[in-house]
């Protein structure tokens, strides 16, 4: 990530609820993301956060076990440095929003990519059932929350008043038309994203594990477990943000149109 300012968004959908995988998937977590620490989560009926806690073994005990009791349904696990969040993980277990992992690492930190797509591909996936997946990179953070979000109908700045609204106006029926399709990801996907995760159902629409493989416009085509696939557009995540890179993203969304919803709107790409 050359731009100090950019960030990297990467949301997994997902449709069971390995509770029982929660301990792993959280302590690999702190493992792979260096530098976590603090950890705190949301108590469901009242939909307030809960005072967040110093990472460590006793904290990390304390939440999975408001998990495994049901009195939380998300664990939130930042890296805060000066009061500015630099890494920060979501992991819902909350099936009537859809499951979802989230995680957003901001402001060009030394975290390797490959560290982070093996904590995907080794301890996230063999114990979720994936809908659907996406990496993007984006130029700063305010734009990659907009392009993972599929809830908020607003965006603001980290820090500023909620008064102080932060709009993409030129994306809002994109936005949209998301957050409608949020429950229907083991359907549809939304556009091409630098690196792309697609269920079986997906790669049906699109003609098959083998059209993919052979004809997909992209650096990489892996098969992985439970029928996946991921697609990744260039070989590095660094080639973002040129007029090549998003020529590139176009041809790879035209490609992946099949499995888009009919009434998807044009994307925009930067």
């Amino acid at each position: 990530m050359k731009n100090n300012n950019s960030s990297l968004g990467i949301k997994l959908f997902y449709s069971n609820n390995p509770i029982s995988s929660a301990e792993k998937i959280i302590k690999k977590a702190i493992e792979t993301l260096d530098g976590l620490n603090k950890i705190y989560s949301i108590d469901p009926t009242t939909a307030k956060f809960l005072r967040s806690k110093k990472v460590n073994e006793s904290n990390i005990n304390h939440f999975l076990t408001l998990l495994k009791e049901k009195k939380t349904e998300d664990i939130f696990l930042d890296r805060c440095n000066n009061g500015q969040i630099e890494i920060d993980l979501d992991i819902s277990f909350n099936e009537k929003f859809r499951n979802t992992i989230e995680l957003i690492v901001s402001n060009n930190n030394e975290i390797k990519f490959d560290k982070i797509l093996s904590f995907l591909k080794e301890t996230i996936l063999p114990v979720i059932t994936l809908n659907y997946g996406i990496i993007t990179i984006e130029t700063d953070y305010n734009f990659t929350v907009h392009e993972l979000s599929s809830s908020s109908p607003t965006w603001f700045a980290p820090g500023e008043d909620h008064d102080e609204k932060l709009w993409y106006p030129k994306f809002d029926k994109e936005r949209r038309f998301y957050q409608q399709l949020n429950d229907k990801h083991d359907e549809f996907i939304r556009k091409a994203y630098w690196a792309n995760f697609l269920n079986s159902t997906h790669i049906k629409k699109i003609g098959g594990i083998e059209k993919i493989k052979k004809e997909c416009p992209v650096f990489l085509v892996e098969e992985l477990s439970n029928k996946n696939v991921y697609i990744q557009l260039t070989e590095k995540i660094e080639d973002f943000g040129t007029n090549e890179y998003y020529k590139k993203l176009k041809i790879l969304d035209n490609f992946l149109k099949p499995a888009k919803h009919p009434k998807s709107p044009n994307p925009i790409f930067k």
